[in-house]
């Protein structure tokens, strides 16, 4: 049995709004992603709230036992998958890793993962999409402890770093576990139809490109994007820019550590 984790406690201040409620494909990041991780193998379930815990807690419908408050949220995300981690009750094979930042990824490329990680036995499978790493990510329970005691300034790419030859890569045409819908533009970009956050009004691909990214950020009251040496650093050390791949990280980074592990401050 694994457990399905979806880190959701960040304050999202590039974007103006709680993530987990941004709209896709009608309705919120975070009710797509507590579908497409409904599968027979996964038993149990955290979603890790932090910095809008109430909001999102009222708006998603959500077991008392689902949800995790991490105080700390602050901290970092691996403050978040540690806060999960504490929760679980004993007997799970691993955890399933989704962040809010990345919920365009379907079920099937979930089945795909958890068939994998069940055949290989390995500690950790992520899939990759055109050379690249991404989200969602299975790490076994052999490496709960690891997690648990890996240092914030380093954070769970420690524990990447350890298993780097053990790292099992699932192939996939799914663009979307390497997006990071960080911020307003990279929405623009990716998502069709898309809504407005404040006036509620759907819009199409096609108007939403016709706009300026500060432009789109300013309705969704924040300062436009935050991309290139400005863009988040990763807890695996990558920083990621935009759909084209631009980062600044070496290719021998890129290829060990492109989990994506987005902070979502």
């Amino acid at each position: 049995m694994l457990a399905a984790v979806i880190l959701s406690g960040g304050a999202s201040s590039r974007m103006g709004s709680p993530k987990a409620l941004l709209p896709y494909q009608g309705r919120p990041f975070l009710e797509h992603l507590l579908e497409v991780t409904a599968h027979r193998q996964i038993g149990a379930r955290r979603v890790v709230l932090g910095a809008h815990a109430e909001p999102i807690a009222k708006a998603i419908n959500l077991k008392a036992d689902e949800i995790v408050i991490n105080h700390e949220w602050e901290k970092g995300q691996l403050s978040s998958i540690q806060a999960a981690l504490r929760s679980l009750l004993p007997g799970t094979d691993g955890m399933l890793l989704c962040l809010i930042d990345h919920p365009l990824i379907s079920s099937a490329l979930v089945q795909d993962l958890i068939e994998e990680f069940y055949k290989t036995k390995s500690p950790i499978v992520l899939p990759v999409y055109e050379g690249r790493r991404g989200h969602p990510v299975i790490f076994s329970a052999s490496l709960y402890d690891e997690l648990l005691h890996a240092p914030m300034a380093t954070g769970a790419r420690a524990v990447v770093w350890a298993h780097k030859g053990d790292v099992v890569e699932v192939r996939t045409n799914e663009e979307g576990c390497v997006l990071n819908l960080n911020d307003p533009e990279t929405i623009n970009k990716s998502i069709q139809p898309s809504v407005d956050s404040i006036g509620g009004e759907l819009c199409t691909m096609k108007r939403c490109r016709r706009e300026s990214a500060q432009g789109f950020g300013q309705r969704l009251g924040c300062d436009g994007p935050s991309f290139g040496d400005g863009a988040p650093a990763d807890l695996f050390g990558e920083k990621r820019g935009t759909r084209d791949g631009s980062r600044a990280t070496t290719a021998e980074e890129t290829r060990l550590l492109n989990v994506a592990v987005y902070d979502s401050r």
